[in-house]
């Protein structure tokens, strides 16, 4: 009877060792586990060398470019890739406007398509303030700039886009404003300041047309009273009146001398803006046109990427502390995404910061089927993605 007692009492003690025993593997596991999850993982890097792969291997399948990213519609006399390649340098003013009002073309006609209103140029030339949109924001910058960008109309190299991304030597209205560049965007404390770099053209443009102009659009094309005239504007008077401002230290007449604009504009761009003239979109949907699958948990874009097309006979780069820029003007910029990513790519070239986007860029040659030679840089960058989303 005394064996058998000792022996349920070592059953039991067995048990509670075992229970111990377990419960340990099983908080082992579990911190294991733990650890593992909650260390922050970072593939942006990959993901933009990935999208960089994909978007060549699109644009140049086994070496050979599809004509139709380089030529736009060959049916179209018009073509913006044909004058964009043909021009570069400028001598007097007048040739400075010129380039700088057909690469303002170019840059808006990508993003037309993207800005969510039907039937866009017919209801600009309807109400009759411009032939079309992109005579429109032509307009509009030269009622702001004159069409320059930079302070100077043009540098000693005969560039008129010299100052390209140096703000120091970017047209800065006179008087209190702090208003820069072809579209004058204002970065004040009270307007666009953090929002945008307008010192850089592409991305000045493109935030003027969708940021103010389109969102003015949206906001008031039912009609705004502009106290300081009494007048009430709508449609796309009431954009062009939102461009300059509803307050009191605007151009109460900066509707009336936009219009007034459209006349110059049909001189100096009858390519673009003449009678019945229709600037056809250039092809930009990368995401749609290449199958690019980035869906993300996050409502805004979380990657940008950009290709730029270069004559190879004419292509010239310098190195610069040890970094090859590009001198050379491109023939044509293809870009989809979020354009704000971008600007983390250029703060990058100096700095790494961890939770902005990560950035790739490369280059190759191709061929297309008449045998011209391109170089071909693709850009890309990624901020988050569902399975990035701690870092």
């Amino acid at each position: 009877m005394i064996s058998l007692k000792n022996k349920i009492g070592a059953d039991k003690i067995l048990s509670v060792y075992w229970f111990a025993i377990l419960f340990i593997i099983a908080a082992g596991i579990l911190a294991m586990v733990y650890v593992f999850y909650n260390s922050p993982f970072d593939v942006r890097q990959i993901e933009a060398e990935i999208l960089s792969s994909r978007v060549a291997e699109c644009i140049s399948h086994q070496g050979i470019l599809d004509s139709k990213w380089v030529s736009g519609n060959a049916e179209n006399s018009n073509s913006l890739t044909e004058i964009q390649g043909t021009i570069g340098t400028c001598q007097t003013e007048q040739e400075c406007q010129k380039i700088i009002g057909t690469k303002l073309v170019f840059i808006v006609s990508s993003v037309k398509n993207d800005l969510g209103i039907q039937n866009i140029d017919e209801s600009v030339k309807q109400e009759g303030v411009a032939e079309n949109f992109e005579c429109l924001v032509l307009q509009i910058a030269t009622q702001e700039s004159s069409l320059h960008h930079c302070t100077n109309f043009k540098d000693e190299n005969n560039n008129p886009l010299y100052c390209d991304s140096n703000i120091d030597g970017v047209f800065k209205s006179s008087g209190d404003e702090i208003s820069y560049g072809v579209m004058q965007i204002n970065i004040g404390p009270n307007a666009h300041k953090g929002k945008v770099n307008p010192e850089n053209f592409e991305e000045g443009i493109i935030y003027g047309v969708e940021k103010v102009l389109i969102q003015q659009y949206k906001e008031n094309k039912a009609g705004k009273l502009f106290e300081p005239t009494n007048k009430v504007y709508s449609e796309w008077k009431a954009a062009i009146r939102g461009y300059n401002g509803w307050g009191l230290n605007g151009d109460n007449s900066y509707v009336e001398n936009v219009i007034a604009r459209r006349e110059f504009i049909q001189n100096t761009f009858p390519e673009f803006c003449s009678q019945n003239a229709i600037v056809e979109p250039t092809l930009g949907n990368l995401e749609t046109e290449c199958s690019l699958d980035f869906g993300s948990e996050f409502d805004d874009e979380q990657f940008y990427v950009q290709v730029d097309f270069y004559d190879l006979k004419k292509f010239q780069y310098e190195n610069r502390d040890g970094k090859k820029i590009i001198t050379s003007g491109h023939l044509k910029t293809i870009s989809d995404g979020n354009q704000n990513l971008k600007a983390d790519c250029e703060i990058q070239k100096n700095d790494d910061f961890e939770k902005q986007a990560k950035c790739s860029e490369g280059s190759f040659y191709s061929i297309d089927e008449n045998n011209n030679l391109y170089v071909i840089v693709i850009s890309s960058a990624v901020r988050k993605t569902e399975k990035n989303a701690r870092t």
